[in-house]
């Protein structure tokens, strides 16, 4: 099974892939990463490719909380070229403008949820998982993870990866 994060960087998609791996899926099955978010015109590929495909759109709370995670990441990875290269493709600007990043932020949740809607109609959540990890407890986030995969949940004294975090 494929496995594809729909998300922003900054949205748990670094969690999710370390979730991932302890529910034993392997690298090639697993598309996710802090750099790599798949662009609306390739996700809908890659939904054709690979009809068994799941895909994960991880979210924040809110834009804002997006966003201060954003500027938070920006004081540790200081200048990257490829990160500042990556988010000047992803938002239009290098440096985190709220104007430019907010309204693609909000603007990416409504593509990927009425590909999805429109394409599978009520069947649209065997397809696509929308989670806010920050929002629910690591059992919740277990369970919401494993049901949509069919697989089992992990030992009890496994708590849901929550990697990158804000300081």
């Amino acid at each position: 099974m494929n496995i594809y994060s729909t998300g922003y960087p900054r949205s748990g998609t670094t969690s999710l892939k370390a979730a991932l791996k302890i529910l034993g899926f392997s690298k090639g099955e697993i598309h996710v990463g802090d750099h790599m978010v798949i662009p609306y015109a390739r996700f809908k590929t890659a939904d054709e490719k690979h009809p068994d495909g799941k895909f994960i759109y991880t979210k924040r709370k809110n834009g804002e909380t997006w966003l201060n995670s954003v500027r938070a990441r920006t004081k540790v990875i200081g200048g990257n070229e490829g990160i500042m290269r990556n988010r000047e493709r992803m938002y239009g600007s290098r440096s985190v403008v709220p104007e430019l990043y907010l309204p693609r932020y909000y603007r990416r949740e409504v593509d990927v949820m009425s590909y999805f809607i429109e394409k599978y109609g009520d069947g649209w959540k065997d397809k696509l998982l929308v989670i806010c990890f920050e929002d629910n407890d690591s059992d919740y986030n277990w369970e919401a993870l494993s049901s949509f995969l069919g697989v089992d949940i992990p030992a009890v004294d496994i708590t849901f990866p929550h990697l990158n975090k804000s300081k």
